[in-house]
């Protein structure tokens, strides 16, 4: 008994998958100001971007939303027992061709830095 197999091809999708372009930077923000993370992507078809943070998904709300450019913007950092928005953020882009991260980015408040760079020891 033969099997006769039809010829199996690639099909290649036209486009590009996502690649970060502009990563997000640390900022240290004092408090009731305002400040934007940005994050940029060069995608085909274009890629739509979302923010985390502490690993978890940004959602808009009163002091802080997503920009269609795909920015974040706080209208001030958050710093409370309740809503707190200092830590760790990234963003990631999506097109149908896959998935790409940026680099984590830190907020912090000015005078409440949680992780000291350097310790000083004096011998």
């Amino acid at each position: 008994m033969s099997l006769i197999f039809p010829a199996l091809r690639s099909v290649a999708v036209p486009g590009r998958a996502p690649r970060i372009t502009e990563h997000p930077g640390d900022v240290v923000v004092r408090k009731h100001e305002p400040v934007t993370l940005r994050c940029r992507a060069d995608a085909e078809p274009p890629a739509r971007l979302s923010w985390f943070h502490d690993g978890r998904p940004v959602r808009n709300s009163a002091t802080r939303m997503v920009l269609p450019e795909g920015q974040l913007f706080f209208l001030h950092v958050q710093h409370s027992r309740r809503d707190q928005d200092t830590g760790l953020y990234w963003c990631t882009a999506t097109n149908a061709l896959g998935v790409a991260r940026s680099r984590n980015a830190s907020v912090e408040l000015a005078g409440k830095l949680h992780h000291p760079l350097f310790a000083q020891h004096r011998t």
